[in-house]
């Protein structure tokens, strides 16, 4: 890793890596946090930004925390029925909002909109938007 992170950079490297430990658990594989970051940014742990490392650490640590508040606003829906990048950049979101602080929830839903305009189907970045407002 030569040149430091973007931000939106940063939120692509925390939603990948919580994609990726949500399916390794999906399948029933342990999930290494610490080496998921290593592999994927191939740099030497103490070189990751803190806050990819705080923010996955926390979604991941805090999953059924952060699910529990989203569920009541899933009409007709539940979490687990949600396509994985879905939950990825809900649990990114809420976790930097809830977890790691210092920002504007105005700004962590803009960051997951960009996230889902980015990786998911193009409408979801609305139903995420609307769920986000509800839940931070």
């Amino acid at each position: 890793m030569n040149k430091p992170l973007t931000r939106n950079q940063t939120h692509e490297v925390a939603m990948t890596l919580i994609y990726n430990a949500l399916t390794l658990a999906k399948i029933g594989l342990e999930v290494d946090l610490e080496k998921l970051m290593v592999d994927l940014l191939e740099a030497p742990f103490d070189n990751i930004d803190l806050y990819i490392k705080e923010v996955v650490l926390m979604a991941i640590k805090h999953q059924t925390t952060i699910v529990n508040l989203i569920n009541p606003h899933l009409i007709k829906w539940k979490f687990d029925r949600l396509n994985m990048l879905t939950q990825a950049i809900f649990l990114l979101a809420v976790s930097h909002y809830q977890y790691v602080k210092d920002v504007d929830k105005k700004v962590v839903i803009d960051n997951a909109i960009k996230l889902a305009k980015k990786f998911v189907d193009e409408k979801d970045y609305a139903f995420i938007n609307a769920i986000l407002d509800k839940v931070l």
